[in-house]
């Protein structure tokens, strides 16, 4: 190892009027060399520039430059090769002086460059690092000194494994010290250029990093932070054999803070397009270029404006004729935060852009996250930055993959009674992906909107922004696999404290229609998914709500031999409420359909959303499946969770619909289903009142209850169109709490309103559950007649519910299950339950002398009693509930 470190002088400091020194300047060029032979061989010089000298009521000392460069070649000393040869050239520029008891400008620091040129005939590593001086500072009423440029370049080639990395950053700007009596303006931080890395060898491996300087304090009424310093021209390039990779980071400065009045400084924007680079010479290669922008950060402000965050884009274009050559891309942008003050400043953007072509595989992600919104100093948080992320990726005769996600910036936070934190920005997403082969090819987008930010001492936190993604993912295949998936998420609410009101989540919809009859070419296999999550309403002492969500999809082919379409919709959970989630999913194909329908409801602790799915499945093998469940949290609800699962499977066109809802009216009317599972736990005293008046039987066996657990209704039948064997199924779950009865009794259950569809089933099984037990006894007709006698209004009392919590954890999970089997045009059953409890003996004895009263526990609004709209359902009870 050889080591070279020169440091300059400083300037001297000046007492009483006379001027500061001048720091001196140091400058290296090949002060280190050695050989090995076959061994490790380590170089490293330093240049470090003296600082300016301060003054007193004089002129500040300026501050020394610092230069190194190294150019090193051990391929031509002999035998002489070194195994590993790995040198450092770096260079830091001196502080400017500082500017004490007098009026003007301190001196701005020192440049910096540091240059390596490094050749070798194995393993090469070498770096090169800048670090411009920072400004001198002021305790007078002038300005702070400018931050000094800074710029590196590093080039390495080798035999074997090549590294080659550059790193420059500018000087931050000087400002006010921190004296009583300082009044002054923050200088800009120091610019950035030209930083580049470039690495040659089988294995190449290029890093260029680069970042403006920060602006300086700004002190005083009037005054303001300095400016961030923009950092430019950042390149990364490998030239490899095998693999390779190149990687770019680029910063702009942040703003200088602004402090007694004085304002913040704006951050500086970063761009970058096009900024890596590599090229492969050996077959099956493998070449990775990857590049980030990021907008520096808005100073801040104690009690005046805050600084704007810069805006960052990243844009990267790739396209290689190399047969040999996969390929890795990715292009992100990351925007600055906006600064805190009395007038916020504004949240930078976030936008990457990408576009990948290739002959083989090829993969590209475009990432984008928009800036934090500034806290507020006295006024509301602002909002966050919005981001933007697009892909669009081909390959000839390879896989090709394009993933884009876009994120919004979270809101600034707030403090104080009546004011509110930001709200978090929206986001866009878009992808394709298309392969001109029998490859495969995978277009991906998610889309966030950025969270609420936080309130504080009695503050609202801020809301959770929506997030709308409508046919964000394309692509096509010659007779390949195509998958596309795009998902919606909307942001969470902020938090509050001190009395303030939590955020709400926001709201999220992921709707993709996709017919591949339009596409420039036909696929053999398609998988599309539809995804939205609602956001999480913040907890806290008032609560919030959770946001909803949809999600659906429509996906058809002609020519395609299978087609699976999921569309899943999850609300967001809230203390005060959570989301409602809907989902439906259509399939239309001329072989293999399977749509799959799933919703989950948000959570809450005594208000929890409601799920509903559809699901259509279109095909001479269709499936269609359908999930929806619920639950609350609280501790403190009857009904714990419940769960409603059908699935239809035949040919033609076959329908499943699920529905799940605690303390919610029944559901409108029901359209055509094949498969059907309906549960309302808690039901409404409205919704039963229907029910009982219906079903005599039913309702003196109910005459004296306390408590209904649910309402459900499940079953299935054959379509009109197809003939042909098709089996339908229906599962429902619901979890009571025990504790929640004050004295449980016996497990009552009604059948009701049964209807047959044409000429009914082949087959139908018909099996209750308690905590995993079989209750009663499990059914199988082969007559629908005997189905429509057993659910004709029918009572039965299963015992004791203490009893039938067999492992004793309070809770009782109740499950029924349907399955038919039918061959025949509208051939079905469908079936309605009431599951409840009666009162402890003495309330029974009461209202066994008012039959006419069901009870007042659990009031809803009035419903609209569901009706299975099929054809040729046939019984003398039409199906309400």
């Amino acid at each position: 190892m050889v080591v070279a470190s020169q440091y300059a002088g400083n300037g001297g400091e000046d007492l009483d009027g006379a001027n500061g020194g001048i720091g001196a300047s140091s400058k290296m060029a090949n002060v280190v060399w050695g050989t090995t032979d076959g061994g490790a061989l380590t170089l490293m010089q330093e240049a470090i520039g003296g600082d300016g000298g301060a003054s007193h009521g004089g002129i500040a000392g300026s501050a020394g430059i610092a230069q190194s460069t190294l150019t090193i070649d051990n391929t031509g000393v002999g035998d002489d090769h070194s195994e590993l040869i790995s040198a450092l050239s770096s260079a830091a520029g001196g502080i400017g002086g500082d500017l004490l008891s007098a009026s003007g400008s301190a001196k701005s620091g020192g440049t910096a460059a540091a240059t390596v040129t490094l050749s070798g005939m194995f393993d090469v590593v070498a770096e090169a690092h800048a670090l411009g001086g920072d400004g001198g500072s002021t305790d007078t009423s002038g300005i702070g000194g400018r931050g000094a440029t800074a710029t590196s370049r590093a080039t390495a080639t080798g035999g074997e494994f090549v590294e080659a990395v550059a790193t420059a950053k500018g000087g931050d700007g000087g400002g006010a010290t921190a004296a009583a009596g300082a009044v002054a303006d923050g200088n800009a931080g120091g610019a950035v250029s030209n930083v580049s890395a470039i690495a040659t060898g089988l294995g190449a491996l290029a890093t260029a990093a680069a970042n403006g300087g920060d602006g300086g304090i700004g002190k005083g009424v009037g005054r303001t932070g300095g400016q961030g310093a923009v950092a430019s021209g950042t390149t990364a390039e490998v030239v490899g054999g095998d693999t390779g990779l190149a990687q770019v980071l680029q910063a702009g400065g942040n703003g200088g803070a602004g402090l007694v009045g004085a304002s913040g400084g704006d951050g500086a924007a970063s761009t970058l397009v096009d900024a890596v680079s590599g090229t492969m010479s050996q077959p099956m290669a493998r070449l990775g270029l990857a590049q980030v922008a990021g907008g520096g950060a808005g100073g801040n402000s104690s009690d005046a404006n805050g600084g704007d965050g810069g805006n960052a884009t990243s844009t990267l274009s790739f396209t290689t004729s190399n047969a040999d050559m996969a390929v890795v891309a990715g292009a992100g942008a990351v925007g600055g935060a906006g600064g805190n003050g009395a007038v916020v400043g504004i949240a930078g953007t976030a936008t990457a852009a990408g576009s990948l072509q290739t002959v083989t595989d090829g993969l590209f992600a475009s990432t984008a996250q928009g800036g934090v919104g500034g806290t507020g100093v006295g006024v509301g948080g602002g909002t966050g930055g919005a981001a933007t992320a697009t892909v669009w990726v081909f390959s000839v005769d390879g896989d090709a993959i394009a993933q884009a996600e876009a994120i919004g910036g979270d809101g600034g936070g707030a403090s104080g009674v009546g004011q509110t934190a930001g709200s978090g920005a929206t986001a866009i997403a878009v992808a394709h992906a298309q392969s001109t082969a029998a490859s495969g090819a995978m277009a991906g987008a998610t889309q966030q909107g950025g969270n609420g930010g936080y309130g504080t001492l009695g503050a609202d936190g801020g809301l959770g922004a929506d997030s709308i993604l409508l046919d964000a993912v394309t692509g096509f295949t010659i007779a390949g696999a195509l998958i596309l998936s795009q998902t919606a998420i909307g942001g969470d609410g902020g938090s509050a404290s001190g009395g303030g009101h939590g955020g709400n989540g926001g709201f999220a919809r992921s709707g993709l229609t996709f017919d591949d009859a339009a596409s420039a070419a036909a696929s053999d296999t398609i998988m599309a998914i539809a995804e939205a999550n609602g956001g999480n309403g913040e907890a806290d002492a008032n609560g919030a709500l959770g946001g909803g969500a949809e999600a659906s999809i429509v996906l058809k082919a002609v020519t395609a031999s299978s087609l699976v379409a999921d569309a899943i919709a999850t609300g967001g959970s809230g203390d005060a409420g959570g989301g409602d989630a809907v989902a439906r999913a259509e399939v239309v194909g001329a072989s293999g359909a399977e749509a799959c329908a799933t919703a989950h409801a948000g959570q809450a602790l005594v208000d929890a959303g409601a799920a509903e799915a559809t699901a259509i499945a279109t095909g001479t093998d269709a499936v269609a499946c359908a999930f929806a469940d619920t639950s609350n949290t609280g501790g403190n609800s009857l009904i714990v969770s419940a769960s409603a699962s059908a699935t239809a499977e035949g040919a033609g066109t076959v329908v499943a619909y699920g529905n799940a809802a605690i303390g919610a009216a029944v559901p409108d009317p029901i359209p055509d289903s094949n498969a059907l599972a309906v549960v309302t736990g808690a039901p409404g005293m409205t919704d039963v009142d229907a029910v009982l008046d219906a079903n005599p039987a039913i309702a003196a066996g109910f005459a004296t209850a306390d408590s209904y657990f649910a309402i459900l209704a499940m079953g299935g039948a054959h379509n009109a169109e197809t003939a042909g064997n098709q089996v339908v199924s229906s599962t429902i779950n619901f979890t009571i709490d025990l504790s929640q009865l004050t004295a449980p009794g016996n497990l009552l259950i009604g059948f009701y309103s049964p209807l047959i569809g044409g000429a009914g089933f082949d087959s139908m099984t018909f099996t209750m559950y308690a905590d995993g037990n079989v209750l009663g006894t499990s059914h199988m007709w082969t007559n629908a007649a005997d189905a429509f006698t057993f659910f004709h209004d029918q009572f039965q009392d299963f015992g004791s519910i203490s009893a039938l919590d067999t492992d004793n954890d309070g809770e009782l999970d109740l499950s029924f299950a349907m399955e038919i089997l039918t061959s025949s045009a509208n051939g079905g059953f469908f079936g309605g339950i009431l599951v409840g409890d009666p009162p402890p003996s003495d309330l029974h004895e009461a209202m066994a002398a008012h039959p006419g009263s069901h009870g007042d526990a659990n009031v809803g609004p009035d419903p609209v009693p569901p009706v299975i709209a099929h054809d040729a359902l046939t019984g003398p009870d039409h199906f309400v509930v």
